[in-house]
């Protein structure tokens, strides 16, 4: 998952963009590796504070660092909590999913979130989207549904989680877009996080200890399960995900502060590849014909409609500077 939030001040250097794309989009996966092989001993939550707290002291030392008193004020607080929750249903229901099924099965899926933003965009922000755009989150849909093929016996309940991240996803994104008229890329990501760890602290003392989940299914034992004291091992494995994090998101954002989107977006599918091999690597994971074309196709889908995005924006500001010629 990705958090393309850009500051007010754009660079054009696209071949730093695409460096900083790429080192996101390959540290992003070592930290699902990490997740799924602790989701069969701690709740997901606790996983989500340590990470989120970890990832928030990143965060507040980089503001301090820079400085910039234009990125502190929240113009619109409840609207960043309504985000934040997003974020936070988006990317637990995301590691519920990676505890049942292989990485890049729930990461294929999660990358059907640009064809949701699309679909948001026109129903709900009433932007103008063409008939090709539609015909393409269509064709990305399709994709998505061979790659979960609902009906079939092989189909893991598991895989509708997956679904369910990339539209609160895209959600939370289109109210970026709104966020992003009045506050930094800073203060948002800020804010989330924070939402995150004030969430998972709560749930920690409401939930309490104990060993629940045993004999449920995984990823819903990974949310229900009782808090416990982790060991040094497993505690330096959960802070690693809260660095990951922090470097993965400061590595996108940069990526998209310095390049124009069109550029370095169709980079971020290179997680795909990664949680493939990751997958193979630590549990043998081979994805079955049907999977890989139903990626390939939301893949395709997914990269025209940024790709025609970017295009239409660049048609926008063209016709918008004739204007006030």
């Amino acid at each position: 998952m990705t958090y393309p939030l850009a500051s007010a001040a754009r660079i054009d250097r696209p071949l730093h963009g695409i460096g900083f794309i790429l080192v996101g989009a390959s540290v992003f996966p070592v930290q699902d590796v990490l997740i799924k092989g602790l989701s069969g001993d701690y709740p997901v939550l606790e996983i989500v504070f340590l990470r989120s707290l970890v990832s928030l002291g990143l965060f507040a030392s980089l503001l301090w660092w820079e400085r910039d008193s234009a990125t502190l004020p929240i113009q619109r607080p409840w609207l960043h909590a309504v985000r934040g929750s997003l974020g936070l249903v988006s990317f637990t229901s995301y590691y519920m999913a990676i505890a049942a099924l292989p990485l890049a099965t729930v990461t294929a899926v999660a990358f059907a979130a640009p064809l949701f933003v699309t679909a948001l965009s026109a129903l709900v922000l009433g932007e103008p989207v063409d008939r090709r755009r539609w015909r393409a989150v269509l064709v990305g849909f399709l994709g998505v549904l061979l790659v979960l093929r609902p009906g079939a016996a092989a189909f893991e309940p598991a895989a509708l989680l997956a679904v369910l991240s990339a539209l609160c996803y895209a959600i939370s994104q289109t109210i970026t877009r709104q966020l992003g008229r009045t506050d930094s890329g800073a203060t948002i990501v800020l804010s989330s996080t924070l939402v995150a760890v004030v969430v998972a602290a709560t749930s920690g003392l409401v939930a309490g200890g104990g060993g629940r989940g045993t004999g449920l299914h995984p990823s819903l034992a990974f949310l229900v399960r009782g808090w416990v004291l982790p060991p040094w091992g497993a505690l330096g494995r959960m802070v690693l995900c809260g660095l990951i994090s922090g470097v993965g998101i400061y590595c996108l954002t940069q990526a998209y502060r310095v390049a124009p989107a069109s550029t370095v977006a169709p980079f971020e599918y290179v997680m795909i590849g990664w949680a493939v091999l990751w997958g193979y690597v630590f549990w043998g994971d081979v994805p079955g014909p049907t999977t890989l074309m139903g990626v390939a196709t939301t893949v395709a889908a997914g990269v025209y409609v940024l790709h025609h995005q970017a295009r239409s924006r660049r048609e926008q500001r063209r016709e918008d500077g004739s204007r006030t010629r």
